[in-house]
């Protein structure tokens, strides 16, 4: 197969809607881009060229009681994997190895953050991302992920919050393949920006 490489000198163009209230927000975006390329592996650096990239995303976030929250997200379109966190390419090699095409994509996730009391508090969360493969990618190529973490966090003060977290992923190949791994992590965050110009954002 061909090494297609993006090459992006234009700026990605983006719009966005908004409405929020007691309940929370909702939030419908888009995204047009050119996605350039060209062909590592060959002189030259043929097939090159321009393809259309574009995206729509769709959020909310609802409350439930003073604090805990809801957040779903869904996004789909073609050449936006650079912004997606859980992987896969912008274009790759087309079915006829002459040039490439943008990879249609699809991506979702559904997260909970609970407080327990006013310094404790939990998130708990799932994401997936699913990606068409042409025939002309390696059998390596990225298909999807699977993704989902729990924490439990400790505010001793507005500011400042520290605790543990478990993640959990996995990922499958093009060519069928699959591997999961899980870790548990420690975080600790402080918010100087807030100290110093006085009170939590």
């Amino acid at each position: 197969p061909l090494s297609i490489q993006s090459e992006n000198n234009l700026p990605d163009l983006t719009a966005q809607w908004r409405a929020s209230g007691d309940w929370g927000h909702a939030q419908l975006a888009g995204l047009l881009r050119s996605v350039g390329y060209e062909t590592e592996n060959t002189r030259n650096g043929e097939p090159s060229g321009d393809e259309l990239g574009w995206g729509l995303n769709a959020s909310t976030s609802i409350a439930f009681g003073a604090r805990d929250k809801l957040h779903l997200q869904l996004a789909y379109g073609e050449g936006i994997a650079s912004y997606i966190n859980d992987g896969g390419n912008d274009l790759a090699p087309n079915d006829d190895i002459d040039g490439a095409e943008v990879l249609p994509l699809l991506g979702a996730l559904l997260y909970f953050d609970h407080y327990w009391s006013e310094r404790w508090s939990s998130s708990i969360g799932w994401s997936i991302a699913e990606q068409d493969t042409t025939d002309g990618q390696f059998g390596s190529a990225y298909e999807g992920a699977r993704y989902g973490n729990v924490n439990l966090l400790f505010r001793p003060t507005p500011q400042m919050f520290v605790g543990p977290e478990f993640l959990w992923g996995r990922r499958k190949n093009d060519d069928g393949r699959d591997g999961s791994d899980s870790r548990v992590q420690v975080s600790f965050h402080y918010d100087f920006a807030a100290t110093i110009f006085g009170g939590a954002r």
